[in-house]
């Protein structure tokens, strides 16, 4: 006799400490369609700390991946990115933040019916505000 155990495979975003960061954020703003062009969708909401998530969804049955491309100056308002700002992709794959300044060009490849989670905040977060790589607050 062959006994088989069958364990269930996590979803990989259960176990992303960057989705699940997002999701449970103290502002708890809901997220908002902010642009569409062609099958891409931008969504982004505000995060703790002076930080945007930002979700790009394909919505193409077919073909190939689609490119996504924005200067940053263009997705966060205001003075978030007013320097230098930490941009870390979080789904599909988890890469630990890049910086960049507010004139950059962030660039993503979507599959059809995927999506592509990511963070923007600043490089140096205002003062009392949480360290996005900590959740400390910062000195000030």
């Amino acid at each position: 006799m062959i006994c088989v155990t069958l364990t269930p495979r996590p979803e990989p975003s259960s176990q992303n400490t960057g989705a699940i960061a997002i999701s449970q954020d103290p502002l708890g703003i809901q997220g908002q369609r902010t642009s569409q062009v062609g099958d891409l969708e931008l969504w982004s909401r505000p995060l703790t700390g002076d930080g945007y998530a930002f979700a790009v969804l394909n919505t193409a049955q077919i073909g190939g991946p689609q490119v996504f491309s924005a200067v940053l100056h263009s997705l966060v308002p205001g003075a978030a990115c007013a320097v230098t700002c930490l941009v870390t992709e979080v789904l599909p794959n988890l890469r630990s933040g890049e910086t960049h300044t507010a004139i950059s060009t962030v660039r993503f490849l979507v599959n059809p019916t995927g999506s592509v989670l990511f963070t923007v905040f600043p490089d140096q977060p205002s003062p009392g505000q949480p360290d996005p790589g900590t959740g400390q607050p910062s000195p000030g």
